[in-house]
């Protein structure tokens, strides 16, 4: 796993099982799966550069 293997924190949510996280998901738009919440930033497929980036400029905010 992509995310496991950068050492990056993440919370998985299942949306099948878990009712506040299927709200949560179609509060979202919930069109597909994964929907990423990167610090605010909203990623609706799997890319690796797009994940990097956002957290790239979510640390570069907090930086600030």
């Amino acid at each position: 796993r992509f995310l496991d293997q950068k050492g990056i924190p993440f919370k998985e949510f299942d949306i099948d099982k878990d009712p506040a996280a299927r709200q949560a998901y179609e509060a979202l738009g919930g069109r597909g799966i994964p929907i990423l919440d990167v610090n605010g930033t909203l990623l609706r497929d799997f890319n690796p550069d797009a994940i990097l980036a956002a957290l790239n400029t979510a640390a570069h905010l907090r930086a600030r």
